[in-house]
């Protein structure tokens, strides 16, 4: 079932070209999504205890609750939820958070290998340490 294997992705993304096309990418891999575009309505699911395994959630979004304090709220909220952060600016920006970045756009390798290594327990590791 891919990278995903059934996992339950909330996709927070604003932009109208780039969300169904993630979108598109995370249900090849075989998630079952869950397509938001506002960091309101992401934390809103979250709140009222949506089925979840993964977050992945833009960095920039309008409103009052952007991709960083969503991730936050999320993690305080569900402590064991993995999170990986996706921006097109300046990765140092969010980096030390301790959440996952990747930066936009992302090729869909990368986005697996974030995936899988979050799902396997990596939760908010940036780089896991390699054998020996």
């Amino acid at each position: 079932a891919g990278a995903c294997r059934g996992a339950r992705v909330l996709l927070a993304e604003d932009d109208p070209v780039v969300g169904p096309v993630v979108g598109a990418a995370l249900e090849d891999l075989g998630c079952h999504v869950t397509r938001v575009a506002t960091g309101e309505e992401a934390l809103g699911l979250v709140r009222a205890g949506a089925a979840l395994d993964l977050l992945l959630s833009d960095v920039v979004m309008p409103g009052p609750v952007g991709g960083l304090a969503l991730a936050r709220e999320a993690r305080r909220l569900r402590p064991g939820l993995p999170v990986i952060l996706c921006t097109g600016y300046s990765e140092e920006a969010v980096s030390g958070q301790g959440f996952r970045v990747l930066p936009k756009p992302c090729r869909v390798e990368d986005l697996a290998r974030a995936i899988a290594g979050e799902l396997a327990g990596a939760g908010g590791a940036v780089a896991a340490p390699g054998p020996g």
